[in-house]
């Protein structure tokens, strides 16, 4: 096996997956999937290609590097639990109420926070599929039905069917674009149907993770759509991961549609919900726009460059706006991807049929591309 990617830790999640979890727990988290590490070379490990969790192939500004080695002297004190410079730094940025801010350890704990506040048995939540696992967990892990609407043909979510879904049970409808893991990323026009469509008393989660990538070929902004829009509730979350190359730090922020949303879900989260060096790192980050720009572009230029490589091998392509190309097959992708994984490309899958016969690939390092596509000639 290619990598060093803690096999021990991989062996002991599978056979704890197998044996039976303490009755002491909770029974939604003893009827919940096990949890299941992502197998990940190291990303020094020059024997891989490591195109399979979205993360940026660049290193993020030299801005935010200086100021963490600044504020690592620092690290015997806890953070701002208010989180100021921040919250200052985006109020400007995004022309919001500072009080509509809230944080933490990637968006994804963000997440987990909306579907804790509006979700409780009884009730549904309205979500896409498919689209990122935790929309899905979440609803399980609040004893909720997650009611899943198939995303168009070309991968964008379809708004019109997540509208036509709520019914009196729905407390959540959640949206993502671009949407992971097929790419497809929602016009305006779209945005702003879901906004008005969907009842007044039901919150709107809309997932931006990979908003910079989508509005940098032109996509819409969901948060001024929501702003103009929307009548009742919702939240527009995205993250420092991808686009500022911040990943390992682990910074999500979300934008609510009134203080008291942002009140209510900070009462769920911990005192120190970010570390002091991702706030740091995240006003440096914002600080350096042309830095920004860069990478945007250079991720566009790459995914350009898999999308049009794939069709010159007779491959399907299936439009991404994000940091991925979504890669159609003759075949079922799960083989493909553990053939490559045993030549050291790590890639990902993207959901059930019909998304069961593509594969997702991270933009990445050239000589990455080159060896996942040497690879994906061979097993195929």
């Amino acid at each position: 096996m290619h990598g060093r990617w803690q096999p021990d830790l991989q062996t002991r999640a599978a056979s704890m997956s197998d044996s039976a979890v303490p009755q002491y727990l909770r029974a939604l988290v003893r009827d919940s999937a096990p949890f299941q590490p992502i197998p990940s070379p190291e990303p020094t490990d020059a024997g891989v290609a490591r195109l399979h969790l979205n993360e940026s192939p660049l290193p993020p500004s030299p801005r935010v590097v200086e100021a963490v080695a600044a504020a690592a002297g620092g690290l015997n004190r806890y953070p701002d639990a208010s989180y100021a410079r921040l919250r200052a730094t985006l109020a400007t940025h995004l022309d919001i109420d500072p009080a509509c801010l809230v944080f933490g350890n990637g968006s994804d704990m963000l997440l987990g926070q909306v579907t804790q506040a509006v979700l409780e048995p009884g009730c549904n939540s309205v979500m896409p599929m498919p689209s990122f696992h935790r929309y899905s967990r979440g609803a399980q892990l609040e004893g909720v039905r997650a009611v899943q609407v198939p995303v168009l043909a070309d991968g964008r979510c379809d708004v019109d069917g997540l509208a036509q879904a709520v019914t009196g049970p729905t407390r959540l409808v959640t949206v993502a674009t671009p949407n992971n893991p097929t790419g497809g990323m929602l016009g305006a026009s779209e945005l702003q149907r879901l906004a008005e469509a969907v009842p007044a008393s039901v919150p709107i989660l809309v997932d931006e993770a990979y908003f910079e990538f989508g509005r940098h070929v032109g996509g819409p902004d969901a948060l001024e759509i929501m702003r103009r829009y929307r009548p009742g509730p919702w939240i527009v979350v995205r993250t420092f991961s991808k686009a500022y190359g911040l990943a390992g730090l682990r910074l999500g922020y979300g934008v609510t549609s009134e203080p008291a949303f942002a009140e209510g879900m900070a009462r769920l989260r911990p005192m120190f919900a970010v570390n002091a060096l991702a706030e740091v790192a995240a006003v440096a980050a914002f600080s350096d726009q042309d830095h920004l720009r860069h990478c945007m572009a250079a991720a566009a230029d790459c995914r350009a460059d898999l999308e049009h490589r794939a069709r010159v091998m007779g491959l399907a392509v299936v439009p991404s706006a994000a940091n991925f190309a979504v890669i159609g097959l003759d075949r079922p992708a799960g083989p493909v991807v553990t053939a490559l994984r045993d030549r050291g490309v790590y890639v990902g899958t993207v959901g059930p049929a019909p998304w069961d016969r593509h594969l997702r690939v991270t933009i990445g390092e050239a000589p990455a591309i080159d060896r996942f596509f040497e690879a994906l000639q061979a097993v195929l």
